[in-house]
């Protein structure tokens, strides 16, 4: 199975110079926690996600109108191509510990989006089609994705013992 036979395909976007406020509205109006940052070319050079908006306001103190896209920290940009396999596409998301990539063309431009919804949405017990998304493919997925990295596990352990 292809990635774009399952990814959500009419996905919006937003650019460098556009508001913190309009890419939140975005999110609400379209129900989802992340909006892929295109170039002038249409190329994804990044995404914003609802996490990186509340980090962000709560680390400059300013308004979601007064902050641009622009000015989020970029993490490493992590896609696949909508003629990938799933398995190769899951193997990304568990390996960059993402829910949610955009999913880009030939070109580097944005077609779609692959979330954890749209993997759990067609997955099927192992026995009923094949190739097929299988419930186990989704759980090992998400425990990918979901573990803590080691560092973190320290940190928590100390607290705890204090």
């Amino acid at each position: 199975m292809k990635v774009k036979d399952i990814m959500t395909r009419h996905v919006t976007s937003c650019m460098r110079r556009d508001k913190l406020s309009d890419v939140v509205c975005e999110m609400w109006r379209h129900d989802c926690g992340i909006i892929p940052m295109v170039d002038k070319e249409g190329k994804v050079t990044g995404v914003i996600t609802d996490r990186d908006v509340a980090l962000a306001l709560w680390r400059k103190d300013r308004a979601p109108s007064e902050v641009l896209a622009g000015e989020l920290p970029t993490a490493k940009l992590y896609a696949c191509a909508d003629t990938d396999e799933i398995d190769d596409a899951l193997r990304i998301m568990q390996r960059a510990r993402v829910r949610r990539m955009p999913v880009i063309d030939k070109n580097e431009h944005l077609v779609g989006i692959l979330s954890m919804n749209d993997v759990a949405l067609h997955a099927h017990s192992g026995a009923v089609r094949k190739p097929a998304i299988t419930f186990e493919k989704v759980v090992d997925t998400l425990k990918a994705i979901c573990r803590h990295p080691e560092a973190s596990r320290r940190k928590t352990a100390t607290i705890a013992a204090s």
